[in-house]
């Protein structure tokens, strides 16, 4: 039962593996002498990702790219949560994203 943490996290670890490596590879392309000017960027979608009211956690395990989101490999980082928004949190960052917000510490100090 995928709701309860059980499937292969052998496998899971390397599909998430494999996608970090695909994001640097594409960061690469983009960053290349070809794209002078390229902005590289990520779009994190909450709900799909790290919402544990709607997804099991593998789907966090797979495509939650901590890594891949630092401030060091992207020139943007999108975040949309249209429920957190929706419901009028009172909380500037979206529940389970404390550890992206460590490491974009402009993000707690321009949206607290």
């Amino acid at each position: 039962n995928v709701w309860v943490g059980e499937y292969d996290k052998v496998a899971v670890d390397w599909l998430n593996k494999q996608l970090s490596q695909y994001s640097d590879a594409l960061r690469e392309v983009v960053k290349s002498d070809k794209y002078s000017n390229g902005l590289y960027l990520a779009l994190l979608f909450t709900p799909s990702v790290i919402d544990s009211d709607r997804v099991p956690p593998m789907m966090k395990d797979v495509n939650y790219l901590l890594d891949v989101y630092s401030p060091d490999k992207l020139d943007i980082l999108q975040i949309e949560d249209y429920d957190w928004v929706i419901l009028e949190n009172d909380d500037p960052v979206p529940t389970g994203l404390e550890d992206i917000t460590r490491s974009y510490k402009w993000l707690e100090e321009n949206f607290k």
